[in-house]
């Protein structure tokens, strides 16, 4: 029996619309409740950016590596990589909603460059 290339497709799409979060159970204690939960993505925005000034401020004294810019190129897409699956997980979990356009921005940054330079910082540690 031949592979169908559409069914694979449409198996692959219906592998991404499953909704592991249980929102279901989670929107009927909300509405009981009665209390809206405040985000507070300014806080954990500032809190990681902080984190991020200060360990490019004190991981990085000296950057002596042969090849700095394919050291640098491969630890920005690491950063980037586990920061998409760290959204990923706040999505499933129901914690990545944002009010605006900036907060959004702003929190997705501050988390990229955390994670940026802590993998750059790790690396600077165990390969120098």
């Amino acid at each position: 029996m031949p592979f169908d290339f559409l069914d694979g497709i449409s198996f692959i799409t219906d592998l991404l619309s499953l909704d592991f979060s249980g929102d279901s159970v989670n929107n009927d204690d909300s509405k009981k409740s009665g209390k809206k939960r405040k985000p507070k993505t300014l806080f954990w925005s500032v809190i990681f950016l902080l984190i991020a000034l200060v360990i490019f401020l004190t991981g990085f004294n000296e950057f002596n590596i042969e090849n700095s810019l394919t050291a640098l190129a491969v630890c920005s897409i690491m950063g980037t990589g586990l920061s998409f699956v760290f959204f990923y997980s706040l999505y499933q979990i129901g914690w990545y909603d944002f009010r605006n356009l900036w907060m959004f921005l702003l929190f997705n940054v501050s988390v990229i460059l955390m994670m940026i330079s802590l993998i750059l910082c790790i690396y600077m540690q165990w390969m120098v």
